[in-house]
C-alpha cells in the first residue's frame, strides 16, 4: 500500500500543504489505496528524501515533490485520468495554470496565513 507522508490537518483542512492535497486529491481521483501517515514536528520530516513534504513510499522506494510523485505513479499503475487525450493546445493550457497555481499562486496563499 501506498504510503503519503504530510503534515497534522490543521485550521479545519486536511493538510496546509497546497502540494499534499494535489497527491491526496490525486490518489483519491484514481482509487488507489493509500494511508496517510501524519507528522507531528518538524524533525520527523528530516526522515524523508528532501526533508519535506509531500513523500509517498511505495514498493520500497520513496519518491518526494509532487510533481515527480504525480509522474511515478502515472508511469507505475497507469493514467486513468488520460492527460495525454488532450490536444496539445489544451496541454500547453493546462501547463500554464498548473505553473501559474503552484509556483505563484502559493505565494499569496503563504502571504494570506
Amino acid at each position: 500500500m501506498i504510503k503519503l507522508y504530510a503534515a497534522a490537518p490543521a485550521w479545519d483542512v486536511p493538510n496546509v500543504s497546497p502540494f499534499v492535497l494535489k497527491v491526496d486529491c490525486y490518489l483519491r481521483m484514481v482509487g488507489l489505496p493509500y494511508e496517510l501517515v501524519s507528522f507531528e514536528s518538524p524533525a520527523e520530516f528530516a526522515q524523508l528524501p528532501k526533508g519535506k513534504m509531500p513523500c509517498i513510499e511505495d514498493r520500497g522506494q520513496k519518491i518526494a515533490d509532487s510533481g515527480f510523485i504525480l509522474e511515478y505513479l502515472q508511469t507505475t499503475y497507469g493514467d486513468p485520468l488520460g492527460e495525454q487525450r488532450l490536444s496539445p493546445h489544451d496541454q500547453a493550457l493546462a501547463l500554464g495554470m498548473r505553473r501559474l497555481m503552484e509556483e505563484h499562486l502559493y505565494w499569496a496563499i503563504v502571504y494570506a496565513r
